[in-house]
């Protein structure tokens, strides 16, 4: 499902790709459908890439902290400037919880998202005001200097035709290997 709409004289365009899931092999369908996507639409016209995360989740393990590597992946390094780590339900919260949660929005920007400044982990609280710091964020980013995802770098740069062989597909064809070999 796409939105488009105009702010700030740009034009934007949310595009809603479903989320990273808790299995390698939910996750290897996901990029597929982002890689599909990206090709539709042409990859060099992604200006941007939100991640979000439910706070209250709890602590960045497990397959939160593997769903973040990806997301690094699918970006690469030289788009990181053009993410924003959004975490959400923070108007769920009860008052009285809110320092915990606090503390794990500091541990998030702190150890998962270091390439992050500030303005790129933003609390979404339910407020318009969330919605229009995120659209601040990416209008102020130079059109005439475009990064590319190195997922869709990889896919058209090496001809690929499986999302298996890019950066974050081997990453998450570890994951299942290591996820047979406990099996086992």
């Amino acid at each position: 499902m796409d939105f488009r709409f105009t702010m700030y004289d740009r034009q934007f365009v949310l595009i809603d790709t479903p989320g990273l899931g808790y299995s390698p092999n939910e996750n290897m369908g996901v990029l597929g459908i982002i890689a599909r996507r990206l090709s539709k639409n042409g990859s060099q016209e992604v200006g941007g890439v939100i991640f979000f995360h439910a706070i209250t989740e709890g602590r960045f393990t497990g397959s939160t902290r593997h769903n973040i590597e990806i997301f690094k992946m699918i970006c690469g390094e030289r788009f990181f400037t053009r993410t924003v780590f959004l975490t959400t339900m923070w108007n769920n919260l009860d008052p009285q919880g809110q320092e915990k949660y606090n503390l794990l929005q500091r541990e998030l920007e702190r150890q998962q998202c270091q390439y992050l400044t500030a303005n790129q982990s933003i609390k979404f609280d339910g407020d318009t005001n969330t919605v229009k710091a995120v659209v601040e964020y990416f209008a102020r980013l130079d059109p005439t200097n475009p990064a590319q995802l190195l997922l869709a770098q990889e896919m058209e740069k090496l001809r690929l035709n499986s999302v298996r062989k890019t950066t974050a597909g081997r990453f998450i064809a570890l994951q299942f290997n290591c996820a047979l070999c406990v099996i086992q």
